[in-house]
């Protein structure tokens, strides 16, 4: 029974001794565990910070980069925009002149027009006062005419009559009554 006593005690002895080592182990085991996610998480961290810190450089050279591709090319818009109003400038300037000729001739031919139309009116109103005024120097040769034909009858053969009469019709162009006349004179 000591025997049996002694073996069982070796036995728990054993058993425990390889538990504490087994336990040894699993602690340095789960230690070492926790060490080497700890190493990771850190390295991942620093890793991150890292790559942060190079995005946050990265990000600040391309915002410093952009911000003077902007600069350069708002002097060169305001450069082109510069020379481009000159050209509009310039442009508006030949147009005014083009413009400022063309209405100085049209202003000459109009002017010639108005002279041209106004000469042909003033002949036309000329022409019709002209002939207005034929009528009105016939019409009274004609009624002097009656009268002195009428003062004939009353006084025939005065001779002053007859001429009066005589330059009247040759006046109006009455070629019967002037050769009528006229031979009433000759008589």
């Amino acid at each position: 029974l000591n025997d049996v006593n002694r073996t069982g005690a070796e036995m728990v002895n054993s058993n425990i001794q390889n538990l504490n080592v087994l336990t040894k182990h699993v602690t340095d085991g789960a230690w070492e565990t926790r060490s080497a996610l700890n190493q990771g998480f850190n390295a991942n961290s620093v890793g991150l910070e890292k790559i942060k810190s190079d995005l946050s450089s990265q990000g600040s050279d391309h915002y410093a980069s952009i911000m003077l591709e902007q600069q350069k090319l708002g002097q060169f818009m305001t450069s082109k925009m510069d020379g481009q109003f000159a050209a509009t400038q310039m442009e508006v300037m030949k147009c005014k002149a083009d413009l400022s000729a063309q209405s100085a001739s049209q202003f000459s031919i109009s002017q010639l027009e108005q002279q041209k139309m106004g000469s042909a009116i003033s002949a036309q109103m000329a022409e019709a006062k002209y002939d207005a005024l034929k009528k009105q120097k016939e019409e009274l040769f004609m009624e002097g005419a009656k009268v002195l034909e009428a003062s004939l009858e009353n006084l025939p053969g005065n001779q002053e009559l007859l001429n009066q009469l005589k330059n009247i019709y040759g006046a109006l162009g009455d070629n019967a009554n002037f050769k009528r006349i006229l031979g009433m004179l000759q008589q």
